[in-house]
């Protein structure tokens, strides 16, 4: 009792009599100006929850002060400690202050300097101070270890069925419906029981973690056979379900080790990511399907067709995002592929593309082989798409190369074969190529026409990457030449286009 005042020391702590005890403790404050802190109040047992009363009581005769922290989200209505706080509303000399999270601006602040992603730390944090200061002081960590013993000894006081429900929750980055936790068996009152014990929050629909960084926390302390059956649960119920994101039955096929149920679902939200313009997400999907199909192996994985469907999305993805040598990589596999299944189709257009990953990874000295053998293949197919995708692509390349005479004869050949079989995307290609050769190598302004072509029919279409590309062409072309106030007016058109499309200025082709 040594750091302890000679009068507190002084008093009986095991006198029955509570009254007087706690009158000991008043007296004390009324003495001299003091500080007493009680700290983690939502903890206190019954006996100082009532001498939290008497004091808060009579506070205003003293000249001390008493401050008690407790948390809110820990005192549901039920806790006793709401009792004691609705008896001191109104009493004189007593004030409640709130300490609200931290803000967007405030999390970056303390995020400064250090090797901390700051909006990345807001979103697994919510703001909750302790969580922002533990996860700046131990970077590279998943889970701090503080913020995982803070976490799991809160989990650790609550009854089985709710420490249950918690566990279910925690396998879903996302809030989790209550019809879904009902039909998994979860009793609807230890769902209420979970949401008063304030580690989750909810609505009458749907409970999620309060913070990101308290599921994951969670999480990472089940066993990997526990976390397996439970997503495998989930799915199969989401799954008998109408309107479910795929995205979501792709991320429990994944936890539950289902690569059948991967394949299926991570290929539909590859495509639907992709429609929706969210490429890192969609490449992230198609990486997800493929390790499926090659995990699946040759009984029940994809024929050679399907792969190489999938293999192209997946590259088509990635040149958006600038991820040139993994889309070498993924062409040349196509070029495997497609040398085994003999299609002169598609092994014409695996060729081009891998020309054309090449010329964008900087290889061009493995451009010329790979067209040269791609317009062989087309030799015996001259009238369909086959051939006119490659020879636009030959002549894109080719005018990127300031082959000019080249540029314009395989554009031209590509031109006719496209508006021959009604194939608009190699169209759109070929028109660009052949506009912008006869802008920016000869001179000819005549071009303007095929890119003013170009970018009209993308439009219909709605490929907004091959719209802009043909109006950029136009200004840097007519730029090239000195038609500055033409070209100004091309390349603002481009500009507003991007803008007003939220294009980052990423490269895309039509695969169309």
């Amino acid at each position: 009792m040594a750091s302890v005042s000679p009068r507190i020391a002084e008093l009986d702590v095991d006198n029955p009599d509570r009254h007087a005890l706690f009158a000991g403790v008043l007296q004390l404050l009324v003495d001299r100006a003091a500080l007493m802190i009680v700290e983690d109040v939502h903890w206190a047992d019954e006996a100082t929850l009532d001498l939290l009363l008497f004091i808060g009581r009579r506070i205003h005769r003293t000249r001390s002060m008493v401050v008690a922290t407790y948390r809110s989200d820990e005192t549901d209505s039920d806790h006793p400690l709401r009792g004691v706080l609705g008896d001191l509303a109104t009493a004189p000399g007593n004030r409640r202050l709130f300490v609200e999270p931290l803000s967007r601006a405030g999390v970056a602040g303390l995020a400064d300097g250090h090797a901390v992603d700051a909006a990345d730390l807001y979103r697994l944090t919510g703001g909750n101070p302790f969580f922002v200061t533990e996860v700046i002081a131990a970077p590279g960590t998943s889970v701090p270890p503080t913020v995982a013993d803070a976490v799991l000894a809160r989990v650790s006081r609550l009854e089985p069925q709710v420490k249950a429900v918690l566990e279910w929750i925690s396998v879903e980055p996302r809030p989790t419906e209550r019809w879904l936790l009902e039909k998994l068996g979860h009793d609807p009152a230890a769902i209420d029981r979970a949401l008063r014990s304030g580690t989750v929050i909810g609505d009458d629909d749907t409970v999620r973690f309060r913070h990101e960084l308290a599921r994951r926390a969670l999480l990472e302390t089940l066993d990997p056979s526990r976390v397996r059956t439970i997503h495998a649960a989930i799915l199969e119920a989401l799954d008998a379900a109408a309107k479910i994101d795929v995205a979501r039955l792709s991320h429990h096929a994944m936890g539950a080790g289902d690569d059948a149920a991967l394949l299926r679902w991570a290929t539909r939200a590859g495509r639907i990511a992709a429609l929706n313009r969210s490429h890192r997400e969609a490449a992230g999907h198609f990486a997800d399907a493929i390790a499926a199909a090659e995990r699946s192996g040759g009984a029940d994985g994809l024929p050679p067709e399907s792969v190489i469907d999938l293999l192209d999305s997946y590259a088509t993805e990635l040149s958006i995002l600038t991820r040139d040598s993994e889309v070498v990589d993924i062409q040349n596999q196509i070029v495997e592929i497609t040398r085994d299944i003999g299609d002169e189709g598609r092994m014409a257009k695996a060729l081009a593309d891998a020309a054309r990953a090449h010329w964008s990874a900087g290889n061009g000295k493995a451009v010329q082989p790979l067209i040269a053998e791609a317009i062989e293949t087309v030799a015996d197919v001259s009238q369909g798409w086959a051939a006119a995708n490659v020879y636009a692509t030959a002549g894109v390349l080719a005018m990127l190369a300031r082959d000019g005479e080249r540029a314009v004869e395989r554009c031209t050949r590509a031109v006719a074969l496209a508006r021959k079989g009604r194939f608009d995307a190699p169209l759109v290609r070929a028109l660009n190529g052949l506009g912008s050769a006869r802008i920016g190598i000869y001179g000819d302004i005549g071009g303007i026409a095929e890119l003013e072509q170009s970018a009209a029919i993308a439009s219909t279409h709605g490929w907004d990457w091959d719209q802009c590309g043909a109006l950029s062409n136009l200004g840097s072309g007519l730029g090239e030449v000195r038609h500055y106030e033409r070209a100004l007016h091309y390349l603002q058109a481009s500009i507003d286009y991007a803008t007003e499309r939220d294009l980052d200025g990423r490269r895309h082709y039509s695969t169309a």
